[in-house]
């Protein structure tokens, strides 16, 4: 089977749609959780290890879904900035707000990783365990967090793109050429 019948096959069926998407996230968290355990990272061999990616792809899957499927459709294509920039920012939010979340919920629920931030990060656990608006302003003042949202949306808007483009391509090939048939 040959790319292109094979993206044909993908944008065509709903099923590998779906399967495609899937294995791509996790894919991404098979590699996180692989940097993280085989890191020098204090807490490789805690929950954390897979507690940190988990929460890690759900973000990026909060900010991809609704940036790509309907951000960008609506207002980056008609070009209405305003909506675009207010939509970029709430997009933000909801990943800082699942950040925060994260960490209340991780280190709420988890003793063996309370145990290791006790060790290794007190001050950070004293900031996780104040209020939830203090961790969200906390979490927003951290270029870090921008930085990995920016990082982690780059490959799978990437793709998206460009099999955009690549239908785009062959659509506009196809038409040329069913105007101008080459003779024979």
């Amino acid at each position: 089977m040959n790319i292109e019948a094979l993206i044909e096959k993908r944008t065509s069926n709903l099923g590998y749609r779906i399967v495609s998407h899937l294995l791509f996230w996790v894919l991404s968290f098979s590699s996180t959780y692989f940097l993280i355990k085989y890191s020098f990272d204090n807490y490789r061999n805690s929950p954390l290890a897979y507690l940190t990616p988990i929460r890690n792809i759900f973000g990026l899957i909060i900010v991809f879904y609704p940036l790509m499927y309907f951000v960008v459709p609506r207002f980056l294509n008609k070009r209405k900035w305003w909506f675009l920039i207010y939509s970029l920012m709430v997009l933000t939010f909801l990943y800082v707000l699942n950040e925060a979340v994260g960490d209340k919920l991780v280190f709420h629920y988890c003793d063996s990783c309370i145990q290791l931030a006790l060790e290794h990060n007190p001050s950070y656990l004293s900031v996780i365990r104040k209020s939830i608006v203090t961790n969200i302003l906390y979490k927003s003042s951290n270029i870090q967090l921008f930085l990995q949202l920016f990082s982690g949306l780059v490959l799978p808007i990437a793709i998206k793109m460009s099999i955009g483009y690549y239908h785009f391509f062959t659509k506009n090939l196809k038409l040329f050429i069913s105007m101008f048939p080459v003779p024979s």
